[in-house]
């Protein structure tokens, strides 16, 4: 399955849909051979999926003073896998419509733990406007700005310090 697994995430980077044919071409083996591993083109996903998250993701931390070494790490994956990061922003055949809501979900329950009397509102839009900004597509438009990594790593936290003062201030509740 690591054959597969790594076609898989080959064919992707070179910016095709994983289809069982194009990975049985870039694993060298017969698409019978794939579909003895994964019958159908959601298992084949799902196993591939393990392999991409490990390499084009980072765990959301567990409460928000971990979101600066979040997007620090989270940023340094995207760009030590540039090829594969841009890939996936691009994929039309990728499933975000359960991955997405999910990101965001992760992030609104770091704010609502952390910053409780804050308006709800307040809490939504700083979990939402984080969570694009933490994101493959938000590295890849800083990236084709023109920043680098360090640059785009500061723009990101310099947004993420100011929402998490304007959610500490008074008038905003207090940080639990």
């Amino acid at each position: 399955m690591a054959r597969i697994t790594s076609a898989a995430v080959a064919v992707i980077e070179s910016g095709a849909e994983p289809t069982m044919r194009a990975v049985a071409a870039e694993a060298q083996i017969s698409e019978r051979t794939i579909y003895r591993y994964s019958p159908t083109r959601d298992d084949l996903y799902a196993a591939v999926g393990e392999a991409l998250r490990h390499r084009a993701s980072a765990p959301l931390p567990e409460e928000v003073s971990g979101l600066e070494a979040y997007v620090h790490a989270l940023f340094s994956t995207f760009d030590a896998n540039a090829r594969l990061t841009r890939a996936l922003v691009t994929a039309s055949w990728l499933p975000t419509g359960e991955s997405r809501p999910r990101n965001l979900a992760g992030m609104r329950k770091l704010f609502d733990a952390a910053f409780p009397k804050a308006p709800r509102a307040e809490r939504e839009s700083a979990a939402a406007t984080l969570r694009v900004l933490c994101s493959a597509a938000g590295w890849a438009y800083l990236a084709d700005c023109g920043f680098d990594l360090a640059a785009s790593v500061r723009h990101v936290t310099w947004v993420l310090r100011n929402t998490l003062t304007k959610l500490e201030a008074p008038r905003g509740g207090s940080h639990a």
